[in-house]
C-alpha cells in the first residue's frame, strides 16, 4: 500500500490520451473505425463525462471530502 498525503493545493488537471494507431481497429460489423498510423483521442471521438476523484479512503478527512464532491458533481446516489 502507498502513503497518499493530503494535497497542499486545489489542482485539476486536463489529459490529452492521444495515440498513434499501430492498426486498423474495426468494429463488429468490419468497419474501421481508426486506420494503422492515424493520431486519434478517444475522447473527442467518443465523448465521455469522466469525472476522477483522488482521495485517501483510510483519512476521515478526505472520505467526507470526496462524498461531498461525489454529490456535487454527480448528484446524491451512491
Amino acid at each position: 500500500m502507498v502513503d497518499l498525503p493530503p494535497a497542499q493545493e486545489h489542482k485539476e488537471f486536463l489529459i490529452d490520451p492521444t495515440v498513434r494507431v499501430t492498426q486498423d481497429v474495426k468494429d463488429k460489423q468490419g468497419r474501421v473505425i481508426a486506420s494503422a498510423g492515424e493520431l486519434i483521442n478517444p475522447l473527442s471521438r467518443f465523448p465521455q463525462n469522466l469525472t476522477m476523484i483522488i482521495f485517501d479512503p483510510l483519512n476521515p478527512g478526505q472520505l467526507v471530502w470526496a462524498e461531498q464532491q461525489y454529490r456535487q458533481r454527480l448528484g446524491s446516489g451512491k
